[in-house]
C-alpha cells in the first residue's frame, strides 16, 4: 500500500504521515510505504502524477527486493493526498485498488459546492478572496492559474480520467467538509 498525506498541495511531506497508517496495516499483513509528491511550488500539475507514478513505478520494479507483490499495488491518501490517490488510480496500470479520503475531483465545480459560509472562512483561512476558484487557490497554485479558465485545470481533474475499466475506488468524504466539498467525491 502507497500512502501519501494531503497539504493542499503547498507542502512536499505525504510521506510524513505513512507511520499511523502503517501502524494500522502493518499487522494485518500489508506492506505501507510513504510518498512524498512534489509541492505547486516546486512544480505545477502533472509533476506530481508524474512523481506518484515514479513511485508506483520503481515500487513494482523493486518488488523482489522489498518483498511486495507487484500486481497488489493499493493507493490511499487524504485531501490532496486523496486526489493523488485517486489520480494514480486512473492513470496508472499498475494501480489495483485505491482509497481516497476527502479528495477534489473536479477543480472547475468546487466553489459552486462549499457548504454555505464555507468559503468565506476558506478564503480567511488561506489569504484569499474567491475561495477555490482564487488565483491563489491550492488548484490554482497546482495548475499554474485560475482553475475556471486555466487550461490544465480540466486534466488536473480526476473525473476526467474516470471509466468502467478503472479499477475500484473507494471514496470517504464527510458530508460537512468546510474544506473540500462533500459533493466532489458524489461526482
Amino acid at each position: 500500500m502507497i500512502w501519501t498525506g494531503g497539504s493542499a498541495w503547498l507542502a512536499d511531506n505525504g510521506k510524513d504521515t505513512a507511520g499511523q497508517i502503517a501502524e494500522i496495516f502493518t499487522p494485518r499483513g500489508y506492506a505501507v510505504a510513504g510518498v512524498s509528491i512534489r509541492s505547486s511550488s516546486q512544480a505545477t500539475f502533472p509533476a506530481q502524477l508524474d512523481d506518484i507514478r515514479a513511485a508506483i513505478g520503481f515500487l513494482r520494479a523493486n518488488a523482489a527486493t522489498y518483498g511486495v507483490d507487484p500486481e497488489r499495488i493499493a493507493v490511499m491518501g487524504d485531501s490532496s493526498g486523496g486526489w493523488t490517490t485517486v489520480m494514480a488510480a486512473l492513470n496508472d496500470d499498475g494501480v489495483r485498488v485505491a482509497v481516497a479520503f476527502y479528495p477534489p475531483t473536479d477543480f472547475r465545480r468546487m466553489n459552486e459546492q462549499m457548504l454555505p459560509g464555507a468559503c468565506e472562512a476558506f478564503n480567511g483561512m488561506m489569504g484569499l478572496t474567491d475561495c477555490h476558484d482564487d488565483v491563489l487557490s491550492p488548484e490554482s497554485r497546482l495548475v499554474g492559474g485560475p482553475v475556471q479558465t486555466h487550461p490544465a485545470a480540466e486534466a488536473a481533474s480526476p473525473l476526467t480520467y474516470v471509466t468502467a475499466a478503472g479499477p475500484p475506488v473507494m471514496l470517504l468524504h464527510g458530508g460537512q467538509d468546510p474544506l473540500v466539498p462533500h459533493g466532489q467525491s458524489v461526482l
